[in-house]
């Protein structure tokens, strides 16, 4: 049972889950154009806030002209869908004439921008609405995780007049999530489809680094470096890897490999010494490696240690083993420090 629990608790503290948030909303409300074609003049232009793309998809046809442009399609005010006039923006619509009466390779598709991040518990809604058709108008809405494949999660086919919203929930996603949403008119430009309010609801997954490093640091031995470092907690920890580098080779080289303890909520010591054959400063690095092969490099937490020799270094102090100052006459145990803060010990007879 303890060791049940032991489980609990890591994954409680390794993986954490925030508050259900909005992560993406849209309500149309700075993107409002009319095209010029179908309102007499209006420039149209694409909205600047790049929430929002679109792809001619066949040949719509907007009062005879091809739907190339952003002439062929309108932001229009929501409370008077047909009205030439209005200042009020809330609807993303589309507007155009479909020559060939309904076919599915006629239409435009609208991208909304992609939402990154790891989440779960997402929520997917957006409000639609056709009308005015003496024809059946189509919309259909989709959402893609991960960049994987198109998911169909809301349409309404062969309808002249309807609304409704289409919702998607406790989907997840590791790195992504996009909406898509497909439109058809068949009825010149008396029909439309809008959609509103769109809005993606999630929660952020909040996952801790495979090792909690405390510190990595080295001392200066005669012939070998001690290299020591210390992790409050390890997940899925495989091994680490010794990287080091000289003034004279300033390669990095792997040197050394040490096994991790896998999965632990304890604090773990590591101690490893390592040869050198280079009398000047040599370098450090800490590399850890998971068992599913990630990994990640300290190249914040670079050791130096000088091992050029004593006589060349310059000292600092002699001291006694409580840390006091000593002259030449002092017999027995002393602590010589140098200038770069290296020291050895030896005994006066």
């Amino acid at each position: 049972m303890k060791s049940i629990n032991l489980i609990l608790s890591l994954i409680v503290c390794v993986i954490t889950y925030s508050q259900v948030t909005t992560i993406y909303t849209e309500d149309f409300s700075n993107d409002w154009k009319r095209g010029a074609i179908t309102y007499g003049g209006i420039t149209p232009a694409q909205p600047s806030d790049g929430n929002w793309s679109w792809v001619n998809v066949g040949s719509p046809d907007n009062d005879g002209g091809s739907a190339g442009t952003w002439n062929d399609m309108a932001f229009i005010d929501g409370a008077a869908v047909m009205s030439s006039t209005g200042s009020t923006a809330s609807t993303l619509a589309f507007r155009w004439n479909d020559v060939n009466n309904g076919s599915t390779s006629n239409r435009v598709d609208w991208y909304s921008k992609s939402i990154t991040g790891a989440y779960t518990t997402i929520t997917a809604s957006l409000a639609y609405a056709i009308g005015n058709g003496s024809l059946s108008n189509s919309v259909w809405a989709y959402y893609k995780i991960d960049g994987g494949v198109w998911t169909l999660f809301g349409s309404s086919t062969n309808k002249t007049t309807a609304s409704g919203t289409f919702t998607s929930s406790t989907l997840s996603c590791n790195t992504s999530i996009q909406l898509l949403v497909t439109a058809l008119t068949r009825d010149n430009n008396a029909s439309y489809v809008t959609i509103d309010n769109v809005q993606i609801t999630a929660q952020a997954v909040v996952v801790s680094l495979p090792i909690d490093l405390l510190y990595f640091k080295g001392s200066a031995g005669d012939q070998k470096n001690n290299l020591y470092w210390t992790t409050a907690s390890e997940l899925n920890n495989n091994y680490y890897t010794i990287y080091h580098m000289n003034n004279a080779n300033l390669v990095w080289t792997n040197i050394s490999k040490v096994d991790g303890v896998g999965t632990s909520l304890f604090t773990t010591k590591y101690n490893i010494f390592v040869p050198y054959d280079y009398l000047g400063i040599n370098y450090y690095m800490l590399e850890q490696t998971d068992f599913d092969g990630k990994h990640k490099t300290y190249n914040d937490l670079i050791i130096s240690i000088d091992n050029t020799p004593n006589a060349t270094k310059l000292i600092s102090r002699i001291t006694n083993a409580l840390g006091q100052n000593i002259d030449d006459s002092y017999k027995g145990l002393i602590f010589i420090i140098f200038s770069d803060g290296s020291s050895i010990i030896q005994y006066r007879e």
